[in-house]
């Protein structure tokens, strides 16, 4: 539970808070008449309400009514100062209106009154009470009629509800204005990212090109090594029936391997191929496998003999991975 103050306290907390409200071409002796003034007017309304025996008045009451008639004596003494009412007129209205705001506060509070709604009614109270008292201190002669049409006009709670209208616009221009840097801002990180994203993808194009023209080399140096072992097979005179077993073997696994891929690219097109790692990695395995087939069938059939099919599963082979490396290659130099 908050501190509750007294009302010496309340009212020195009112008066502090004052100075920073005043307008600021007001003279430092008038600023510290408006800020003694409403400093009495409150005490005197919270030792009111202390001392009341007919109702009990809660800490929160007090303090709202106290509030209240500081707001309105703090808005009519810079009222009275502006409208160059002669000074010798000022306590006397100022203490009238502190009165009648008090005493209508506490109307309101008695009958339960929301705070707005009463709020509303005191001002209307104050407006009324001084318009009668301008009219009065015109008619005993206390100041001209170009002073009574000055004072009728002014309304410092206008010019400060106009001051927080205009703060609170700039505010909001300030918010604007920093949304749309913001905005520019994020739109320029979008375009950077956007850029370097096409500066990486076309690093990883040039990287897969490359690394299928390495791929590509290393299949042209299976053939190579093929080659050399056929003919080192026909220079030792290598038992020709142990080559056909060896083209029917891999004859079969390349046959078992082809399915294999052939599922496994069914599938990663019709469920979306990059979702399904485990395949693709099936479907690398299988490609070296085919092709290093390839290559086994291609050796052996240079001994044992060209059959149709064995020749157009190891020529289908060897001309899907050579073209695939030659795409990649070309791409590789564009990028370059």
């Amino acid at each position: 539970m908050s501190e509750e103050y007294t009302s010496t306290q309340f009212a020195a907390s009112m008066k502090v808070q004052s100075y920073d409200l005043m307008p600021e071409d007001l003279s430092e002796e008038n600023k510290e008449y408006v800020a003694d003034t409403l400093y009495e007017f409150t005490k005197l309304a919270f030792e009111a309400l202390d001392q009341d025996i007919e109702y009990k008045y809660t800490y929160d009451n007090k303090t709202f009514i106290s509030q209240v008639v500081a707001e309105w004596t703090f808005h009519k003494a810079i009222d009275l100062i502006k409208s160059n009412i002669p000074k010798e007129f000022w306590d006397a209205g100022l203490q009238k209106f502190a009165f009648n705001t008090f005493e209508t506060a506490k109307e309101g509070v008695n009958q339960k009154l929301p705070q707005q709604d009463l709020l509303q009614v005191i001002e209307s109270h104050v407006n009324e009470d001084w318009k009668i008292y301008i009219e009065e201190m015109y008619l005993k002669g206390a100041f001209d009629l170009d002073t009574k049409a000055k004072a009728l006009n002014q309304s410092n709670i206008d010019d400060f509800a106009q001051e927080k209208s205009k703060e609170n616009e700039n505010i909001i221009d300030k918010l604007e204005e920093t949304e749309q840097k913001l905005q520019k801002q994020n739109q320029e990180i979008d375009e950077e990212i956007q850029k370097d994203g096409k500066e990486i993808a076309q690093i990883v194009e040039k990287n897969r090109g490359c690394a299928n023209v390495m791929q590509f080399f290393v299949y042209i140096s299976a053939v190579i090594m093929t080659c050399l072992f056929v003919f080192l097979l026909k220079k030792f005179n290598v038992d020709t029936n142990i080559l056909r077993q060896i083209k029917h073997l891999s004859f079969y696994i390349g046959i078992f391997t082809s399915f294999i891929f052939g599922v496994c690219v069914l599938i990663q097109h019709f469920k979306n191929s990059f979702s399904l790692k485990a395949f693709g990695k099936i479907n690398e395995i299988c490609k070296n496998i085919l092709f290093y087939t390839g290559c086994g069938l291609l050796s052996v059939m240079c001994i044992t003999g060209f059959k149709p099919l064995s020749c157009i599963i190891a020529a289908i082979i060897f001309i899907k991975f050579s073209a695939t490396a030659t795409v990649n290659q070309v791409k590789c130099k564009n990028i370059n």
